[in-house]
């Protein structure tokens, strides 16, 4: 609960004087307008912090360092001497200074809890942006993993590709060998088939020739076997 009204108050109560001119100012009443500024900034480091926002990191960090800033005015204020007019006086300062202690050391530990809440939201967020910079790291591996298995799929089958193509090449070359092959057997068939007539006709031409020349010669033939023949009957006539 904000009580600083009722402190204001009280210190400006403490400077009503018994006798002369009244203080107009004093270390107290400043340590309170520097407590009101505390509250102020704390109450916004609280939302900021409830918020958790990453973007407002700095501006955290600087409520926080205004915050510490005015902790340490407050307890600079507290320190300056001060000229007591009277008992009543000096025991109402010595009960503000103390209660402004207590604000000061409750305010030292409420910035140490905000600044650890601020550390382990700090580590959290490394340590998610880790997590996720793994979890990337694995996911940008996977898919260099899954691009090199598709490369080198399609570099196999590439290979195979070649490799068909290739055997189709050699394939292709057998059979136009083959065929060369056959081509030179019919052409060689044919040549022998053409030697075959020439050979054909020049021996039906021989045996045409000779015929003609036996034709020609056989009454000769006859003539000289009837010769002998007769010759032949008239010495074993000849004989008997």
């Amino acid at each position: 609960m904000d009580r600083t009204d009722e402190f204001v108050k009280i210190i400006r109560a403490t400077l009503i004087p018994q006798q002369g001119r009244p203080l107009l100012s004093s270390p107290y009443t400043k340590a309170f307008e520097i407590d009101a500024a505390i509250e102020k900034t704390l109450s916004e480091i609280d939302r900021m912090l409830s918020k958790e926002r990453v973007y407002e990191s700095f501006t955290l960090q600087s409520k926080i360092d205004k915050a510490c800033e005015l902790v340490g005015r407050m307890r600079d204020a507290i320190g300056l001497e001060t000229r007591y007019r009277n008992d009543q006086e000096a025991m109402s300062y010595t009960n503000l200074e103390g209660m402004i202690k207590n604000r000061v050391s409750r305010y030292n530990i409420k910035l140490k809890e905000f600044i650890n809440r601020r550390n382990e939201r700090a580590q959290a967020v490394s340590e998610r942006r880790k997590e996720f910079d793994s979890e990337c790291s694995r996911e940008y591996q996977d898919t260099v993993l899954m691009e090199n298995e598709v490369v080198t799929e399609r570099i196999k089958e590439r290979q195979k590709i070649s490799m068909q193509i290739s055997e189709i090449g050699q394939i292709m070359e057998e059979i136009s060998m083959h065929v060369s092959l056959q081509e030179e057997s019919f052409k060689r068939i044919d040549d022998l088939m053409a030697t075959s007539d020439s050979l054909i006709s020049g021996s039906l031409d021989l045996m045409k020739k000779t015929w003609e020349n036996v034709s020609g010669t056989r009454p000769a033939i006859i003539k000289f076997v009837v010769f002998w023949l007769v010759l032949a009957l008239a010495f074993w006539l000849l004989r008997r």
